[in-house]
C-alpha cells in the first residue's frame, strides 16, 4: 500500500455509533454514477453496539499522539479521544464508551467491522442491539457453515496432524482460494486427478458427476475439458492465457488486467494440453 498516497483519498466521519471511512473520499462532490480514473467512492465502517459512545477519534495522528505508539496511544492515557476526524490525512477509527458494573455484574459490546455504505452500517449495527445473543447466533451460524464445507470431504489416517492438515486447513485454503478465484485455478484440477488417477488407478473416477459452483453437474472428465476451453478462449495479446481478474497478478506480484498476459496461468496450462 501507497502510504502517501492513500492519505490523500481518504476521509472519515462519526454517526452517532460508529466512524464511517470513505476510500477515495475526496470524490465526494462527484455526481451519482460519475468516477475520476475509474474510482468511486468506497465505504467501511468501525462500530460499536451494545453501549453508547461517549467519545470518537477517526484520525491516526491524534489518536496516537507526538511521541507516542501503538502501546501508549494518547487517546487511551488521556481517558477521552478528542472527536478529531481525517480528511486526506491518515484515518483510523477509535470509539470509547463509559459504563459502571456493579459487583459480579457483566455487560456485552459488540465492535462491528465492514465495507458497507452508511445506512446499510447503521442496519447491522442495529441488528446486535443484544450483543451477546447476537454474537452467539452468528458464532454458531458459522460453525455451521465451516462443517457443511468440511464434511464434504474427510479422511481418517493413522497420523491426527495430517487429519488435520487435510480435513481442515487444506479445505479452508481451497475454499479461500476460490473465493479470491484467479483464472487458473481450474488448471490445477489436472496434475491433481492425474496424480490421484496414478496412484490408485480408478479410471472410472472420469466418469463421476460431480457439480460446479454454480450447482450444474458434470462428469469429471467434461470438468477437465471445459477449464481448457475456458483458457483456451480467453488468450492475451500475445496468446498466453490471461488473469480472470485485474487482481490476479497478486500471487506473481504482476499487475494483471483482462486483455494481458499472466504467464503463472500458462505454466499449468501448456502441460495440461
Amino acid at each position: 500500500m501507497n502510504l502517501q498516497y492513500s492519505q490523500f483519498i481518504t476521509r472519515t466521519e462519526f454517526h452517532k455509533n460508529r466512524i464511517q471511512q470513505m476510500i477515495h473520499g475526496n470524490l465526494d462532490g462527484l455526481k451519482e454514477g460519475e468516477a475520476v480514473d475509474n474510482k468511486t467512492v468506497i465505504e467501511r465502517f468501525f462500530g460499536m453496539a451494545g453501549a453508547a459512545g461517549s467519545s470518537y477519534c477517526g484520525d491516526k495522528d491524534c489518536f496516537i499522539g507526538k511521541y507516542h505508539g501503538y502501546g501508549n496511544p494518547i487517546g487511551i492515557i488521556n481517558g477521552k479521544l478528542d472527536g478529531s476526524l481525517n480528511y486526506n490525512r491518515n484515518g483510523c477509527g477509535a470509539l470509547e464508551t463509559e459504563m459502571i458494573l456493579m459487583p459480579g455484574e457483566s455487560k456485552s459490546i459488540a465492535f462491528i467491522l465492514g465495507m458497507k455504505k452508511d445506512a446499510e452500517a447503521a442496519g447491522i449495527i442495529n441488528e446486535y442491539e443484544n450483543p451477546e445473543k447476537k454474537c452467539k447466533e452468528e458464532l454458531n451460524e458459522l460453525i455451521k457453515f465451516w462443517h457443511g464445507k468440511f464434511n464434504a470431504f474427510r479422511v481418517q489416517t493413522p497420523s491426527k496432524e495430517f487429519n488435520t492438515m487435510i480435513n481442515t486447513w487444506n479445505a479452508y485454503n481451497c475454499f479461500m482460494t476460490f473465493i479470491w478465484s484467479r483464472a487458473d485455478d481450474a488448471l490445477w484440477l489436472f496434475p491433481t486427478v492425474y496424480k490421484y488417477i496414478a496412484e490408485t488407478g480408478n479410471m472410472a473416477f472420469l466418469d463421476e458427476v460431480i457439480s460446479y459452483a454454480n450447482k450444474e453437474e458434470d462428469t469429471v472428465y467434461n470438468h477437465l475439458k471445459r477449464a481448457i476451453d475456458f483458457s483456451m478462449n480467453h488468450l492475451g495479446v500475445h496468446g498466453i492465457p490471461v488473469g480472470l481478474h485485474v487482481i490476479a497478478g497478486m500471487k506473481t506480484g504482476l499487475s494483471v488486467a483482462l486483455r494481458k498476459n499472466d504467464f503463472q496461468t500458462a505454466f499449468p496450462y501448456r502441460p495440461d494440453l
